[in-house]
């Protein structure tokens, strides 16, 4: 990789996000897609206690949007989206976006 590129990638981690080389993108995509199976019903289940707006930033997060841009589009500061990330991950048990997603994927209460 160039230097600018690095420089990029290095102030996307500073600002709350992530920096994946395209190959590894997609296997993480086709893994997560792999274990997208929902009941019709789970929907309606929070079997965590997550309020809608840790929904909310769980959905976004999902969706593969960073901290910055959640917050962005939910109108929150990033460190808002960084607590209501702690919240998430300590009631759901979990140490990761990964984890958070991929156990909500797996209870059918998130779509990617």
């Amino acid at each position: 990789m160039g230097p600018e590129k690095i420089r990029s990638g290095i102030r996307e981690v500073m600002e709350g996000g992530t920096v994946l080389e395209p190959l590894i993108a997609r296997r993480f995509w086709n893994y997560f897609q792999s274990i997208q199976a929902k009941p019709p019903e789970a929907e309606k289940q929070n079997p965590w206690g997550l309020t809608p707006a840790e929904f909310d930033v769980l959905r976004y997060v999902a969706k593969g949007l960073s901290n910055a841009e959640v917050g962005r589009v939910m109108t929150l500061e990033r460190r808002t989206v960084r607590t209501h990330l702690s919240h998430i991950y300590r009631k759901m048990g979990v140490n990761s976006h990964v984890e958070a997603v991929v156990l909500a994927l797996r209870a059918g209460l998130v779509d990617l």
